[in-house]
C-alpha cells in the first residue's frame, strides 16, 4: 500500500509471494501463539539444508509424519505447524489464494514467487505437482486450472489463550533536520538523534542493533521509519532481515 499512496500505478506493481517458510526452535512448546519466544531457528530440511528455512517441499513432507499440530489464524489466513518446540510458519494454496485476491482487487498486475524450485515439483505430498505456484495461477485465471487440495493435515483454529499478532503501523515522520552524507535533509521523530541515509534503504540503527531504520527519499529530503525487531533478534543490515544474532 505505501507504493501506491505514493502514487505508483497498480498495473506496474507485482506482489512476491513465498514458496518457502520460516521455522523457529520454541523456548516453550506450550507457547506457540504469535510472538512467542524463541531460541533459536529451526532445524533445517533435507534440501535446502538452512536452519531456520524451509521450502514448501520439505514442509510438506514434514507434515506428513505424526505429531504435528496444524493451526491457522482467521487474520493471517497463512497455516502455522507445531511439534514440540519446532514452529513453521508457511503459505499454502488457501493463503496464496487470499493474496491473489488482494492483488485482483487493487488491480495489481500480477504475482511472482521465490522461488519455483522450493514447490512441491514432484508431486510428493498430493497428486498435483507445483501445486503452490498451481494455486497462484488458478486464482489469477479462475478457469485455467482445477487445484487438488494439497495436503490432508487437519487444521484448527488457534487456542483461544495462544498470543496474537499485533499490527504496527510506521509513524509518519514529524519534523526534518540536515547534515546527511548526501547532503540532503532527513525527516525523524521527536526526540530522535540524527540518523545517516546515504542512499534509500533499510539500516541498522547505530545505538541499537536490535532496531533498524528505513531511508525513503521524498525530493531533496529522506524520510526515515523506525522499526524494532522482535525480543531476541538483531537486525542484519546485509540481507535486510531481522535475524538471530
Amino acid at each position: 500500500m505505501y507504493w501506491i499512496d505514493k502514487g505508483a500505478e497498480t498495473s506496474k506493481l507485482v506482489v512476491g509471494m513465498p514458496l518457502y517458510g520460516r521455522s523457529f526452535r520454541l523456548t516453550n512448546a506450550s507457547d506457540f501463539g504469535f510472538g512467542a519466544p524463541a531460541s533459536g531457528p529451526g532445524p533445517k530440511g533435507d534440501i535446502l539444508k538452512t536452519p531456520g528455512v524451509l521450502g514448501f517441499n520439505e514442509v510438506c513432507k514434514m507434515l506428513q509424519e505424526p505429531g504435528w499440530n496444524v493451526y491457522r489464524d482467521p487474520n493471517v489466513v497463512a497455516p502455522v505447524a507445531v511439534r514440540n518446540t519446532t514452529w513453521i510458519g508457511y503459505d499454502d494454496g488457501q493463503s496464496l489464494n487470499a493474496k491473489v485476491q488482494f492483488v485482483n482487487e487493487l488491480g495489481l498486475a500480477g504475482a511472482m514467487v521465490w522461488a519455483i524450485e522450493m514447490d512441491d515439483f514432484g508431486g510428493s505430498c498430493g497428486e498435483l505437482k507445483n501445486p503452490l505456484q498451481s494455486a497462484i495461477k488458478s486464482a489469477l485465471r479462475p478457469s485455467a486450472v482445477t487445484v487438488e487440495p494439497l495436503l490432508q493435515t487437519s487444521v484448527s483454529a488457534f487456542p483461544e489463550n495462544a498470543s496474537r499478532p499485533t499490527w504496527e503501523t510506521a509513524t509518519p515522520p514529524t519534523s526534518t533536520v540536515s547534515g546527511t552524507p548526501s547532503n540532503r535533509d532527513v525527516t525523524t521523530t521527536p526526540g530522535s538523534f540524527l540518523l545517516p541515509c546515504p542512499k534509500e534503504g533499510f539500516y541498522v540503527h547505530p545505538g541499537d542493533p536490535h532496531r533498524f531504520y528505513r531511508c525513503v527519499e521524498n525530493g531533496k529530503r529522506y524520510d526515515v521509519y523506525n522499526f524494532e525487531c522482535a525480543p531476541g533478534l538483531v537486525f542484519n543490515e546485509a540481507l535486510e532481515v531481522c535475524d538471530f544474532a
